[in-house]
């Protein structure tokens, strides 16, 4: 069976992100892993940040990647991520309200 990665950038999320993040872990076709690539302004300070991180963590298969919102770019990120994956399939999601 074909393993499968997914990437979705976050930035300010709502509680769409958990639904997405649910609906995939249900999926019937295995997912190997979901990384969360969270664009972090220099001063953050309501802390979706951390809120965001203590929902997914301990989640098997859920990594958490923070990045400075200037450095993010959404070709250029992805595409580092999918360099360091050896995944046969590459799923990259962007729920509404995030990046």
């Amino acid at each position: 069976m074909d393993t499968v990665d997914v990437m979705i950038p976050v930035w300010r999320p709502d509680g769409r992100l958990e639904k997405c993040v649910e609906m995939l872990l249900k999926q019937s076709y295995p997912i190997r892993s979901i990384t969360l690539i969270l664009s972090v302004e220099e001063n953050e300070e309501d802390g979706w940040v951390e809120r965001t991180g203590s929902r997914f963590k301990g989640v098997p298969g859920i990594a958490i990647t923070k990045i400075k919102k200037q450095d993010f770019n959404h070709g250029g990120t992805r595409h580092r991520w999918a360099s360091e994956r050896d995944g046969d399939i590459l799923l990259f999601i962007v729920p509404v309200s995030v990046i």
